[in-house]
């Protein structure tokens, strides 16, 4: 069992998750049908509540594959996949963490911009 497969395979939906998020919000920002302020808002909540909400999912599928495939079991299969789902969780929270900072500075900026525009 290789823990860092695992986590990021943890990560990357998660990441996916968190795209396809910022794409709506964009969306919605660009029809003005929310403030920028909430578009940001939203993305922190979601980056902060989606990796512990993933674990609900992530932790019965990993352990059904290790149950399914003996091959798979080595002598401390159950604390390997627990730290590889942590390993998870933290990596989740690093590049969620980024990608939110990346995201509001996006909205922010725009919102900004969008004022100097329609003031000249």
């Amino acid at each position: 069992m290789n823990a860092v497969a695992i986590a990021f395979a943890v990560t990357l939906p998660f990441l996916g998750i968190v795209f396809v998020t910022y794409r709506k919000l964009q969306r919605m920002v660009y029809l003005q049908k929310i403030t920028p302020v909430l578009a940001v808002f939203v993305v922190w909540l979601a980056v902060l509540g989606l990796p512990w909400f993933s674990l609900w999912f992530w932790v019965p599928v990993a352990n059904h594959i290790v149950v399914v495939f003996p091959a798979l079991r080595t002598p401390s299969w159950d604390a390997g996949l627990a730290i590889s789902l942590y390993l998870g969780m933290c990596m989740s929270y690093l590049f969620g963490a980024l990608a939110a900072g990346a995201i509001s500075w996006q909205f922010i900026r725009r919102s900004t911009h969008g004022r100097s525009d329609n003031a000249s």
